[in-house]
């Protein structure tokens, strides 16, 4: 047989295994869906398979439809051949057997909205109710996808008594109305196949070759499902990476490959490793290496390249979040402009979808076309902004009830409930209310003291110099520190957040056009991004949704301590998969990749760059002031 397309040996040996499972360790840039796509043509052609014995999955249905259409340049007058997402694929079955419609799945926006809603009524303590909504949501899906137990399951990131209390009101909507989501869709295929023996066998008998792509993203739920649905012949032919295992979050882990071999033993499994990355330059490839070796829970591979090029792998070292999204900027623009490099061939790839918005809106003051990858968080609408924005107001009017009120303790002042309530039921203004209150007294009255205090001083200040003087005198920094705290999660981040919203602030010369000017860049920030991916437009997207795509050259902003690798995965021990994320992110880049991290925030304090330059050869800041101190003796 004449493959379609030259391969290389092991892609070879690949394309033409016969019968039994296969694991297929698919390296970034090794031509996973070449060798999919020619396993599909020696099964038909070679060892003729009907078509309709094929069955091949993947993940999301814009994947889908990409092989089906490859397939079908190959293979142009051949049909049946079944291509089909998870979700596609499960509800199929629950049709069949248990008269699901799509009228019974709930649309997601819906889901989101009433989650939100929910959340909103049952999490009195949180600042997000979009993140906390999100965060539920990613809980949910663990809860079903690893088809755990109720009773015995942690959420991460909120409370229990929260995930429950919202799980419950969220249950009974779907019951009443009648309704399923995807999750539920993946557990109701699991107890489908489980459940029904007689139902199970005619799907076995159904596929006699089942091709899975992306491997390392399955979750337990639907391992489990193609596990049952392959036997007893397995022919499963999964293809994937380990080390781009990246959505532990909804269930999935590297640690289903690596114990594939060990369930598939006695089963004639074998496994292969497409070790030719024909994507990345050699200082890529082996910087990834170096990098993704530190990992234990993994497969030991060696990459090699194709010797078209050594690539550029450079490191960018600013001195606060705000001059690296100017540094990144302008080297992006001077590449456009002095080397010709297409902007649709550049991307800035972050670790939180929030840090978007700090690099559009340095975009947007050069004029360069972005496109952003995700439904972007609007930083200029977080509440750190909008507790900003209060801050800058109230100081412009301390009249202004509303900001007094979301400042008030923000960091804590120790000023009752009771006291404000009181006070609000007074006319003028509450601020002055409580301050001339007969029962504010002890730290709470030495702190509006000092409040008082801080705002008749700002207000001798001008611009940004009056704004940066009321965040910094006010404490605001305290109350981030004690909010990272008390839900686990990253100061860096938070801290990072306020900076980009502080440095809108340099635009205006008169604070009360800051709230204006945070408006602006709010409808902005996806107002002036381009609609279409294949437009020439700086691509904007986060780690996790950068898997799969490539560009000449890739920036990786941001690495700090905190952020890469995030605080919350690393106090939860998940440090192997944040690596595997910045692993995602490097191998990204052709020819040229650039790191870029910070050595402080914008207040000044001294910020711990990323373990991870290390583990790469970069040294911390630490050993780089020692070796200048060295130099200059």
């Amino acid at each position: 047989m004449q493959e379609k397309g030259k391969l290389n040996l092991n892609q070879r040996t690949a394309v033409r295994h016969k019968d039994g499972p296969m694991l297929v360790l698919a390296g970034p840039g090794s031509g996973k869906t070449t060798v999919i796509i020619n396993r599909i043509y020696a099964l038909l052609r070679l060892y003729g398979v009907p078509p309709e014995k094929i069955l091949t999955i993947t993940f999301t249905k814009a994947a889908a439809v990409e092989m089906e259409t490859r397939f079908k340049k190959i293979c142009p007058n051949i049909r049946g051949v079944h291509f089909s997402t998870f979700h596609a694929l499960f509800f199929r079955m629950l049709r069949e057997k248990r008269g699901i419609t799509l009228e019974s799945v709930i649309d997601e926006g819906r889901k989101k909205a009433f989650i939100r809603k929910t959340v909103e009524e049952y999490c009195a303590d949180c600042e997000d109710i979009e993140e906390m909504g999100d965060v539920f949501l990613m809980n949910l899906s663990l809860l079903k996808n690893n088809l755990d137990n109720l009773k015995s399951f942690k959420p991460r990131d909120m409370k229990l008594q929260e995930f429950l209390a919202v799980y419950k009101v969220y249950e009974e909507h779907k019951r009443r109305n009648e309704l399923i989501d995807f999750d539920d869709m993946t557990a109701m295929a699991y107890e489908l196949l489980t459940e029904d023996s007689e139902y199970l066998s005619t799907q076995q008998k159904k596929y006699d070759y089942i091709l899975i792509d992306e491997f390392q993203d399955i979750n337990k739920a639907q391992y489990e499902c193609i596990k049952l649905m392959a036997e007893p012949k397995n022919n499963i032919f999964a293809v994937g990476d380990d080390d781009q295992s990246i959505y532990g979050f909804r269930g999935a882990s590297p640690q289903f490959m690596l114990d594939f071999e060990k369930y598939y033993k006695d089963k004639g499994g074998k496994t292969i490793l497409l070790d030719t990355n024909y994507r990345s330059a050699e200082n890529i490839i082996r910087l990834g290496g170096r990098l993704i070796s530190n990992n234990k829970n993994r497969f030991e591979k060696d990459i090699k390249g194709t010797g078209r090029g050594k690539g550029s792998v450079k490191f960018m070292l600013n001195c606060s979040p705000s001059d690296e999204a100017d540094g990144i900027a302008d080297m992006i623009e001077k590449l456009h402009n002095e080397e010709g490099v297409p902007y649709g061939d550049m991307a800035v790839i972050y670790r939180n979808n929030l840090s978007s918005n700090a690099f559009a809106h340095r975009l947007i003051l050069r004029n360069i076309p972005y496109y952003l990858r995700d439904n972007t968080y609007n930083v200029y609408d977080h509440w750190i902004a909008k507790d900003i924005r209060a801050y800058v107001d109230f100081v412009d009017n301390t009249d202004d009830n509303d900001a007094f009120f979301r400042i008030v303790n923000k960091p804590g002042r120790m000023v009752s409930k009771r006291l404000l309530m009181k006070a609000d039921t007074l006319s003028g203004s509450v601020f002055y209310n409580v301050i001339n209150a007969d029962d504010l007294t002890g730290l709470a009255e030495k702190n509006m003291r000092i409040l008082y205090e801080t705002v008749q001083l700002a207000r001798k200040k001008q611009g940004f110099e009056r704004i940066k003087y009321i965040y910094d005198e006010c404490d605001y920094e305290m109350y981030l520190e004690d909010y990272a705290a008390f839900k686990k999660c990253s100061v860096a981040f938070l801290r990072q957040i306020a900076a980009e919203v502080l440095s809108v602030g340099r635009e205006v010369s008169d604070t009360r056009l800051f709230g204006r000017k945070l408006d602006e860049y709010k409808r902005n920030i996806t107002g002036k991004a381009v609609k279409a991916r294949n437009a020439d437009a700086v691509t904007l997207t986060t780690m996790h949704s950068a898997k799969g795509l490539e560009f000449g050259t890739v920036f990786v902003p941001s690495l700090v301590d905190m952020i890469v690798p995030n605080g919350s995965a690393k106090l939860r021990g998940e440090t192997e998969e944040e690596r595997r994320l910045f692993y995602v992110a490097s191998t990204r880049a052709r020819d040229r990749l650039i790191f870029s991290s910070y050595t402080g925030q914008e207040n000044g304090e001294y910020v711990r760059l990323s373990p991870f330059l290390e583990e790469i050869g970069i040294k911390t800041l630490e050993e780089n002031e020692n070796d200048r101190d060295k130099g200059s003796k």
